[in-house]
């Protein structure tokens, strides 16, 4: 059987005999905004599954379906600066681009 995210992030948090509101307030989210996650309505962001999978001890390729082993070793902080990097890298390309329009349309 292939499991999709949503079904993952409900059957574990059943299986722990944890409510919408309980898994929202450890996610430091609206029981809503879960609820949207766990119905499919919309996808979990990075930053919160990496602690759904922290305080579940799992891995993310088990809730994605790369992997039915649900057991993770180790816990793993979210790197939020690789993405604030990434970020900046896109403002500076998008800068420059801006600078070479700029410049080709003085000359012109």
């Amino acid at each position: 059987m292939i499991y999709t995210i949503n079904e993952r992030l409900r059957d574990l948090r059943d299986d722990n005999y944890l409510k919408q509101i309980e898994m929202a307030k450890i996610l430091g989210i609206t029981q809503a905004n879960y609820s949207r996650w766990e119905t499919g309505k919309e996808l979990i962001p990075l930053e919160k599954l990496n602690i759904f999978c922290n305080y579940f001890h799992i891995t993310m390729d088990y809730i994605i379906g790369i992997s039915n082993n649900r057991k993770c070793l180790k816990e793993y902080p979210f790197n939020n600066k690789i993405i604030s990097k990434k970020a900046t890298l896109n403002e500076t390309t998008e800068n420059h681009q801006i600078d070479y329009q700029s410049r080709e349309r003085l000359t012109r």
